[in-house]
């Protein structure tokens, strides 16, 4: 890793080396120090997320949350797809424990638990808890510029309104 100072480069293209063959539908290649981009393929092309969705999930939680408030497994969260952890209906559980497993795991019941337990400071309705998490990680992602992204759950499962862009992850990336 360059110290910062030397991150002001101009990267030269070899033209006796071969363009990359990327078999991926986009692809972003970027300095994390200084934000340059260094090879792109439809970097603005938005694509759904799947389970990267839940980096934005553990950001609004992590801003949002105390992580040691002890939150209740509701009944619905255990039917969605994906790893279920250990987790069992009305089970009380503490908002790192529950950010562990769906980082680590990769627990779409986790993430879900997590938008069902607003902290009571911000919900404005708790049969709408739920979509009211999702609304955070929208304005999240409008106040980290995310242009192209878009979410409507907070586990990443196949949607076709939940999607973004390697180029707006990239900056996620940056801001995490």
């Amino acid at each position: 890793i360059l110290p910062l100072a030397e991150a002001n480069y101009f990267p030269l293209r070899d033209f006796d080396v071969a363009e990359p063959v990327i078999g991926a539908k986009s692809a972003l290649l970027f300095d994390t120090r200084s934000g340059k981009s260094l090879y792109q393929k439809d970097a603005h092309s938005q694509l759904p997320i799947a389970s990267l969705t839940k980096l934005m999930t553990a950001l609004v939680v992590i801003e949002n949350y105390d992580l040691d408030d002890v939150l209740t497994v509701l009944p619905a969260a255990l039917t969605r797809e994906g790893e279920r952890g250990v987790l069992r209906p009305y089970e009380k559980i503490t908002a790192r424990s529950l950010l562990a497993m769906m980082l680590v795991e990769s627990s779409n019941d986790a993430a879900i638990v997590l938008a069902q337990n607003l902290p009571d400071k911000m919900e404005k309705n708790p049969a709408n808890s739920f979509s009211d998490f999702v609304n955070l990680m929208n304005q999240k992602a409008w106040e980290l510029e995310l242009r192209y992204t878009h979410f409507d759950n907070p586990d990443g499962l196949d949607s076709s309104t939940h999607y973004s862009t390697v180029f707006d992850l990239s900056n996620l990336f940056r801001y995490l």
